[in-house]
């Protein structure tokens, strides 16, 4: 977790074929993203320097020496009360509303129709092994970090942004979620 004005960035990481794409996207990723963050002047911008985040962070570790393995990852970046939620894979941000939990991304799997469409789209196969759809025989998962030998079939990150409101009263611990006009707003 990492400070810098009004805003923090939180990450979670689970490695798959080893841990050291996990180990160097916690070390590296936040860090990314809030190096690519500059001077953004509204949501979109911020966005587009998570997806920076995201693909620089790639793009290094694929770099390194002997890679290995591969890495889902989630972030949360909360800015001004503003939140974007992104993931790789199936690494999830979950919100409590009303003691209820509320899944803020979508798990990237190839039994997903779009996903398995995508893969197939862009050269690669998908199949079952013990009920469990898996890509190129392998992967559970469809997206994320490193992965070199499959980065043709998950490069592309999903992005997700709540706008925060001015509240006069706040309860203490309380976390607010609306939907208005399909944008999803909320208060942190």
């Amino acid at each position: 977790m990492l400070f810098y004005d009004l805003q923090a960035i939180f990450g979670v990481y689970d490695g798959h074929g080893g841990s050291r794409a996990a180990e160097f996207a916690a070390k590296n990723l936040c860090n990314n993203i809030l190096g690519e963050r500059g001077s953004e002047r509204n949501e979109s911008d911020i966005e587009e320097a998570v997806k920076r985040g995201y693909l620089t962070t790639d793009s290094e570790f694929l770099k390194e020496k002997d890679v290995k393995g591969g890495s889902c990852c989630v972030t949360a970046l909360i800015k001004d009360g503003n939140l974007v939620v992104s993931n790789a894979g199936d690494c999830r941000a979950v919100l409590s509303v009303g003691g209820f939990a509320e899944a803020l991304t979508s798990d990237h799997r190839p039994s997903r129709d779009d996903e398995r469409n995508r893969i197939e789209s862009s050269g690669g196969y998908v199949d079952t092994f013990n009920s469990v759809w898996r890509i190129q025989g392998s992967l559970a998962v469809s997206r994320g970090s490193g992965g070199a030998a499959r980065k043709f079939l998950y490069r592309e990150k999903k992005y997700k942004s709540f706008e925060g409101e001015e509240e006069e009263e706040e309860e203490e611990g309380v976390t607010r979620v609306r939907e208005r006009d399909g944008r999803r707003e909320q208060k942190v």
